[in-house]
């Protein structure tokens, strides 16, 4: 009965920190989507054959 309820704690724990880390880093793409943009365009252009 302990181990079915551990379980149940943990994947509920695991269950919100996904949900409440996907809100999180929304609202950070959203206010800094132009940053990261220029980012990701820095990085590829280093792999980027020549």
């Amino acid at each position: 009965m302990h181990a079915l309820l551990a379980s149940i704690l943990v994947a509920s724990f695991i269950s919100a920190l996904t949900v409440g880390g996907k809100a999180f880093f929304k609202t950070v793409a959203t206010k800094k989507c132009d940053e990261i943009v220029l980012t990701v365009g820095k990085v590829m252009q280093v792999f980027q054959k020549k």
